[in-house]
């Protein structure tokens, strides 16, 4: 048999087998991304929910190049290197200023976190199976 052949063969089977296989059931979803907050939020677990949600807006602070510029710069953990647009958090000089795009960026991400925190607080004496060790 020449190479092409066998190429041929394991593709015919190949295409064989992963187009005659099948489930029993296709996959069931819950959606959950068009809920409302007065829907969702009536009852111990979605407002357990809620709050474990608040701490997502924290992963813009922590998780990026960006967050280290405004929480670590300045110190002995950390020295800019050769790049980066953010080296007046580091130097305190002239560039240090209240107009930078990373400080409005940061704080509409803490902001979100509070609203959600704040809706939580809101509801949750509105809530009857809510108990106080939540």
């Amino acid at each position: 048999m020449t190479i092409m052949k066998i190429k041929a063969i394991i593709t015919a089977i190949a295409l064989v087998a992963l187009t005659t296989t099948s489930c029993d059931k296709f996959l069931e979803e819950k959606m959950v991304s068009y809920v409302a907050a007065d829907s969702y939020y009536i009852n111990a677990a979605g407002i357990e929910d809620g709050v474990e949600g608040a701490y997502s807006f924290m992963k813009y602070v922590w998780t990026n190049e960006r967050s280290f510029s405004l929480t670590t710069f300045g110190t002995d953990a950390h020295s800019n290197g050769a790049d980066g647009g953010y080296k007046s958090f580091n130097y305190y000089d002239n560039g240090l200023a209240s107009d930078k795009d990373i400080l409005q960026q940061v704080w509409d991400n803490l902001y979100r976190g509070i609203n959600q925190c704040n809706a939580m607080i809101e509801r949750a004496p509105n809530v009857p199976d809510m108990s106080a060790d939540l």
